[in-house]
């Protein structure tokens, strides 16, 4: 991986046939698991720029599609939910942020999540447990 590319002050760590990219990402991957859920890690992939064709330097030139590949999916019934391990954005991150709460703008059963702590962390798989069983409530 490109200097570009690297997560700040992150250690890669390996677990369960995955690399996790820092430290954080392991530690929600596994406070996930312990609360019970089924999750995947970088299992979806979407399009948050379309490629197009550019004139540079007088030039056609082809400009490659961007894609946003989300940390973690927890899949409940028709909702999926994002999580994403936020912990230091980078000037890069600020850009493609936008461009995938964009994107995310027009898929209705996603929930999209931002975690920066373990805590936090605990807090959201408790709001989506509280959201299971209002679903599975009214659907009685």
């Amino acid at each position: 991986m490109s200097d570009k590319r690297r997560v700040k002050n992150a250690v890669k760590v390996s677990a369960d046939g995955y690399t996790f990219k820092s430290k954080l990402e392991y530690i929600i991957y596994t406070t996930i698991k312990e609360a019970g859920f089924n999750v995947e890690y970088e299992s979806m992939r979407f399009c948050i720029q379309e490629g197009f064709d550019a004139v540079v330097n007088l030039k056609r030139e082809r400009i490659r599609p961007c894609y946003y590949r989300p940390d973690f999916v927890i899949r409940r019934g028709d909702v999926i939910f994002i999580i994403e391990a936020k912990g230091y954005p980078t000037d890069t991150w600020k850009l493609r942020r936008k461009l995938i709460l964009k994107k995310l703008e027009s898929e209705p059963n996603i929930v999209y999540f931002e975690v920066k702590s373990t805590a936090q962390m605990k807090e959201i798989l408790n709001e989506i447990k509280h959201l299971e069983v209002a679903t599975t409530n009214s659907a009685r």
